[in-house]
């Protein structure tokens, strides 16, 4: 080997080892495909969805205080319908395309509900909000998952889905654990409320960036060495 990367020898019944949790991430060739997944991950969740649907009712309590619970149940119906109509996408655009169209999409709507709830536009509050959702269920809601099996080979699937899970887990529980804090810190040093969300419009562009340079399409591709680039296919 003249990679750096140890062979894996098949078990006793012929089938190739699995690669460990730590095994994929000293591995060169696994290596990229981890940081591919849990960028991707932490980008899911920093671009900020889990305060939408967690914090749905207190964000726009004030906004819209009579109508906030069904907003609640709206934004739950908008992600179900919209996961299962954009299900064909990532097969017809693309997994990277479906990621920055959807990334791209959830930070304008950052954008749009920042500047609607400094301006007190209740309107666009609550299209923003769906907005938000609706571009998450185009990428990257399901797309993270579907690429930590195209990503690398079978024998580190499992590893890769384990690292997806556990920055998912905690990029999820940083959100929950400190967006009401940074929340009201940010209102009390600018005045007003709405202010986190100029704070995730900004964390989806970096999201897109890194998804542009380090996330490769999986789509058509035969498997981990051609998506990589480590060999071609001749047909």
């Amino acid at each position: 080997q003249t990679d750096g990367t140890a062979p894996l020898s098949p078990t006793a019944s012929g089938s190739t080892r699995h690669m460990g949790f730590i095994e994929v991430v000293k591995d060169v060739k696994t290596r990229p495909a981890i940081i591919a997944v849990v960028g991707i991950m932490i980008t899911q969740q920093f671009c900020g969805i889990n305060s939408i649907i967690m914090y749905s009712v207190s964000l726009l309590a004030d906004l819209l205080p009579v109508s906030s619970a069904k907003l609640t149940i709206i934004i739950s119906a908008v992600n179900l319908g919209m996961t299962i109509a954009c299900a064909p996408l990532p097969d017809r655009l693309g997994r990277k395309r479906c990621l920055l169209v959807s990334i791209v999409g959830q930070g304008s709507s950052s954008l749009a509900l920042a500047l609607s709830i400094v301006f007190g536009a209740k309107v666009l509050s609550a299209i923003a909000v769906l907005a938000f959702v609706a571009f998450f269920a185009v990428g990257l809601g399901p797309v993270p998952f579907i690429m930590a099996s195209e990503l690398v080979g079978q024998e580190a699937v499992g590893a890769t889905q384990s690292w997806c899970l556990a920055a998912n887990y905690i990029a999820t529980f940083i959100v929950a654990q400190f967006f009401p804090i940074i929340n009201t810190a940010l209102n009390k040093a600018f005045g007003g409320a709405g202010w986190v969300y100029f704070l995730f419009a900004g964390l989806a562009g970096l999201g897109a960036l890194f998804v542009g340079a380090r996330v490769p399409e999986t789509k058509g591709k035969k498997d981990a060495d051609e998506v990589w680039g480590r060999t071609r296919r001749l047909d």
